[in-house]
């Protein structure tokens, strides 16, 4: 597993594991403020698309039990979205 994801997120440790993927503690580079990062398990083009769209839905709700979506990126072909900053 990579140490810097996103050229400026550096890994801390896992927080969870699930059926899609893992959520898991990094620090931003600059700021050093502390992100939840969910790295999602499915490689396949299309489906990632539908989840970058989906993510962009969720990204205008602002409520307290709904995840907030903030940034995703895609790394060694796995999809990446910043969910949480600390």
């Amino acid at each position: 597993m990579a140490d810097l994801f996103d050229n400026r997120y550096r890994y801390k440790n896992d927080l969870g594991v699930g059926g899609c993927g893992r959520v898991f503690l990094a620090e931003e580079e600059e700021s050093k403020h502390l992100v939840a990062i969910k790295q999602l398990n499915n490689r396949d083009k299309k489906k990632q698309s539908a989840i970058i769209h989906e993510m962009q839905i969720i990204a205008r709700f602002d409520h307290p039990n709904i995840v907030g979506y903030k940034h995703y990126f895609i790394q060694d072909e796995l999809l990446y979205s910043l969910i949480f900053i600390f």
